[in-house]
């Protein structure tokens, strides 16, 4: 059993469609990060295509005030990530659900003040023998605009939607949420070295509210971490 150790908690990824990586830790860190500028007593957070459910352990490992949902259509990503929650120091704050984001929002009576996914991406690449890993990595079962308008529906009035993407999928995602009302207000660019033309991945701020947008620039190569990002 394949066993990935941060600070205050473990995860096992075995059985998930996709183990932990770089993507979700970097992740995790410059969002936890970004959101403990939220002094709310209580916020509601919603991790969609949770996989084995480390960002959503480490959102509660960093937001103490956070009750966490998360989903995931596959049934053996939702299981682990039940086990992963259930022996974390967090778990009365943490729920797993095997559902689609299609009909979790559907359905969905409650807004919520933080949304965040690490989506699958690829759009036009060769797929995996595996349907499980298909599912996963290709947005032919949740493409941007729908991603986008099921936020919409669910995200609280003064909430934040965040997601990290290759550069040249931010773009589309970009585009796809505006025409839905969802605007693009913060980018961190993530450079695996300095020199890079692009960056190796962007997390992408998004809120129901139009503002000038901020950049900021993290370097996630050369052991080149910032303390705020260590998790």
């Amino acid at each position: 059993m394949s066993e990935f150790r941060f600070k205050q908690f473990t995860v096992n990824h075995d059985m998930s469609t996709m183990r932990v990586g770089t993507d979700s830790v970097l992740f995790g860190g410059v969002v936890s990060n970004d959101c403990k500028k939220f002094h709310s007593s209580k916020l509601t957070v919603l991790d969609v295509g949770t996989g084995c459910g480390v960002l959503a352990l480490i959102m509660a490992q960093n937001l103490p005030n956070a009750e966490i949902t998360a989903i995931d259509i596959d049934d053996m990503s939702i299981t682990e990530a039940c086990c992963n929650f259930g022996k974390s120091p967090w778990s009365s704050r943490l729920t797993a659900t095997n559902i689609s984001f299609q009909n979790f929002f559907k359905d969905c009576n409650k807004k919520f003040d933080i949304i965040i996914s690490n989506p699958p991406f690829f759009i036009d690449s060769l797929k995996p023998s595996s349907k499980q890993k298909s599912i996963a990595r290709h947005c032919d079962s949740l493409p941007y605009n729908v991603l986008a308008y099921g936020v919409k529906q669910i995200i609280a009035d003064n909430g934040l939607f965040y997601c990290i993407l290759p550069f040249n999928e931010s773009i589309i995602m970009i585009k796809e949420a505006n025409i839905e009302g969802l605007y693009c207000n913060k980018i961190f660019r993530l450079f695996a070295k300095e020199g890079d033309n692009e960056p190796k991945r962007m997390v992408l701020l998004f809120s129901g509210k139009r503002r000038k947008e901020d950049d900021e620039t993290i370097m996630i190569g050369n052991n080149c971490y910032t303390k705020d990002l260590l998790i």
